[in-house]
């Protein structure tokens, strides 16, 4: 089963969308036609392949808490964190700051979990 320790990053994470706004810089900060905050733009859709693999291996890893199936866990919960940093020109030029150093926390809480 997951202890607290397992489950903090993962809630660390999912309530790290408060940060998240509309469309918070100006798109002249990424690429293409748009930036990465166009009006079609929706954070959900952008990161459901990595919250999909953090439930599927939060799952196998809770039903079978190997050694193999936590990194897989650990390595899911990384993923997500990258994909997080990729969407930071959406963030608020003025929380930038704080969401770089909740995702370099998560980073570092995803690596104190023991496998």
């Amino acid at each position: 089963m997951l202890t607290s320790k397992t489950k903090f990053p993962l809630i660390a994470l999912l309530l790290s969308f408060g940060l998240f706004s509309a469309c918070g810089g100006s798109d002249d900060d990424a690429p293409g036609p748009n930036g990465p905050c166009g009006d079609n733009y929706d954070f959900s859709v952008e990161l459901a392949d990595e919250l999909q693999a953090i439930s599927e291996t939060v799952n196998a890893y809770a039903n079978d808490p190997t050694t193999a199936n936590c990194e897989a866990y650990r390595q899911a919960l990384l993923n997500y964190v990258d994909a997080l940093e990729d969407a930071e020109p959406c963030i608020l030029p003025g929380q930038r700051d704080a969401y770089d150093a909740a995702l370099d926390q998560s980073r570092q809480d995803i690596m104190d979990i023991s496998c």
